[in-house]
């Protein structure tokens, strides 16, 4: 087997440690540093446990789950061009990683990994901590349980098999075989349906930046779509539609802003900070005569309907030297500026596709074409019901593929997920990069540093001379 890389980064798994929770100083010591507070004082108190669990929204995350699901998904599928020159961004951008690409490695692999092992050191600690009581305890392992979900569903989609993670141990960890996706999203359920029984309704502290019931249900109407459980995945996004908490759907414009009524989970900036949206930051250009780093590609541009509202409201242009660049602007500002704006992790609008999809496929075609309308009447176009009232069941998931790929443009890599699980990726890809593009980029690479340093680890097909 013929590495790519000459340099060697090693992470191994259970490593990458969040040093507000423990901090390691040598490559096998997981002792604090003398400045940061032990696990046992952490997880002394409700309070100063609630602090752990709050990092899991904060610190790296909002950044990194930006960066491995938002805009790289973007360029590795049909939305987004790159202009710069970044030669880890320029594999995505034709489609061609290396097993050695920093964004992989880093952004991708070695940060989610470190959100999973902060899950899993919050959830044993709060099982051995006497100072906290058993109403936070149910709180915060059912957040922690959340994103644990959250992050193995994120890696497989991406990877395909991965090494699933449930304990700290980096004995245990460090030689950990990838475990097949069927496996995997087994305990993303399992995980999800725990966490559902623990978290109540109501949002803690009232605005929707922590997890309830509610998100988890959104989440887990996701993982069922993508496992084409379509009754589980059409119950799951009704019980949230019809909660009551959330819509009416804003108009396309204010649909991000924070407070927005269709947000049912948003996560960063930290508001007391100076830090920005990081999605906002990534795709609106610094100067007004600046070339956007990310553009629209140009059949992204075309398959907006004339007249939808979305074209204006989530897409900006400038002109650069007689050149139109168009820009991603679900988010406007790139500062810590008002208005506020979270990253929306989980929102209304998906709920409604996901349940118009399931209710395709459990042939109520009828209930399909009401939801898609509902997204439809906030982007001002004509709705289904009026214009294609007898549409049949194929024609009509073209249609919700077609508005998955509109309302959900640039948003946690949903186009570049939607392309793999319709299958219509190889098709779509070969056209649009077919002196790059291989069938076996349907999964990336597992990083080369990881097959280094865990020798259970199997390399993706494709990726090895």
């Amino acid at each position: 087997m013929k590495f790519y890389s000459k340099q060697l980064i090693v992470f191994l798994i259970g490593f990458t440690i969040n040093y507000s929770l423990v901090g390691c100083n040598g490559f096998l010591d997981l002792q604090p540093p003398a400045t940061q507070p032990s696990t046992a004082e952490v997880f002394s108190s409700d309070e100063k446990a609630e602090t752990a669990v709050a990092d899991l929204y904060g610190g790296e995350f909002p950044r990194s789950f930006a960066e491995a699901s938002s805009y790289t998904a973007g360029l590795y599928a049909d939305e987004l061009d790159y202009t710069l020159t970044s030669t880890a961004l320029l594999e995505f951008k034709v489609s061609s990683l290396l097993p050695d690409n920093t964004y992989i490695t880093n952004q991708f692999w070695a940060n989610i990994y470190k959100q999973i092992y902060n899950c899993n050191i919050i959830m044993e600690n709060l099982q051995t901590s006497p100072g906290i009581s058993e109403v936070a305890k149910n709180q915060y392992r059912g957040e922690a349980l959340f994103f644990r979900a959250l992050s193995h569903f994120t890696l497989t989609n991406a990877f395909g098999a991965i090494p699933l993670i449930t304990v700290t141990d980096y004995r245990t960890n460090s030689t950990i075989p990838r475990t097949d996706t069927a496996t995997v999203l087994n305990q993303v359920i399992a995980d999800l349906e725990e966490a559902k029984s623990l978290l109540g309704e109501e949002y803690p502290h009232g605005t929707h930046i922590r997890a309830n019931k509610w998100a988890v249900k959104a989440l887990s109407a996701r993982v069922y779509q993508s496992r084409q459980e379509w009754q589980k995945a059409y119950d799951a996004s009704s019980e949230v539609i019809q909660s009551g908490l959330y819509g009416p759907l804003p108009a396309p414009e204010s649909a991000f802003l924070d407070p927005s009524p269709e947000s049912i989970l948003q996560i960063g900036p930290n508001k007391t900070t100076a830090t920005s949206n990081p999605e906002a930051v990534y795709f609106i250009p610094t100067t007004s005569t600046r070339v956007p780093s990310y553009s629209v590609r140009t059949g992204l541009l075309e398959a907006f309907e004339p007249g939808d509202l979305r074209y204006n409201a989530w897409m900006n242009n400038q002109t650069i030297d007689g050149i139109t660049y168009y820009y991603p602007a679900k988010y406007k500002s790139r500062t810590a500026a008002l208005p506020k704006e979270d990253v929306i992790l989980l929102r209304l609008a998906e709920m409604y596709l996901i349940r118009a999809e399931a209710a395709v496929h459990l042939g109520n075609v009828n209930e399909a074409i009401s939801d898609v309308d509902i997204i439809r009447s906030r982007a001002g176009l004509p709705h289904i019901a009026d214009t294609e009232p007898n549409i049949g069941s194929n024609e009509m998931l073209e249609k919700i593929y077609q508005e998955r790929r509109i309302e959900l443009c640039f948003e946690h890599g949903f186009r570049w997920y939607d392309l793999k699980r319709t299958g219509k990726a190889d098709d779509i890809l070969s056209e649009l990069k077919p002196t790059t593009w291989k069938s076996t980029g349907i999964l990336y690479p597992i990083p080369e540093s990881q097959l280094l340093a865990n020798p259970f680890l199997e390399p993706n097909p494709g990726y090895y001379k």
